[in-house]
């Protein structure tokens, strides 16, 4: 059996920056010295185990209007950006993100099935994630 290398190399703010990346969407200046100062270890832990997986800050509107993804054209696609931009577990959406291409049901027609989907995906990364704690 093929042992994958382990890494043992400098975890700063440079490293914790392409990790943000590469288990999410990135993040800011502050956000990368937070997950740097945690050391390597806590900062994978933080990112496969968090705490916490609702959404932070003000839900976007449209017009002063409330998204409508399963209703109005386009807010499906807008309501995917707010996840992104405002998740706490940004390692769920970004899986859940993934699931949705690989399995190609992202255009099946319905809005309403579509994000069903991916709600359903999204809870199946969270119960994984939950498993290993």
């Amino acid at each position: 059996m093929a042992v994958v290398p382990r890494y043992d190399g400098q975890f700063g703010r440079t490293q914790a920056e392409k990790l943000l990346w590469r288990a999410g969407f990135g993040g800011g200046a502050d956000d990368a010295d937070r997950l740097a100062a945690k050391g390597l270890n806590s900062a994978i832990r933080s990112l496969t185990r968090p705490a916490k997986t609702g959404l932070k800050g003000p839900r976007p509107k449209d017009d002063g209007d409330p998204l409508a993804p399963n209703d109005s054209y386009g807010h499906d696609v807008l309501y995917w950006l707010d996840r992104m931009v405002r998740t706490q577990a940004p390692l769920i959406e970004r899986m859940a993100l993934i699931w949705h291409d690989w399995f190609a049901t992202g255009d099946v027609g319905s809005q309403k099935l579509s994000l069903k989907q991916v709600k359903r995906s999204r809870q199946g990364d969270h119960r994984l994630l939950q498993r290993r704690r």
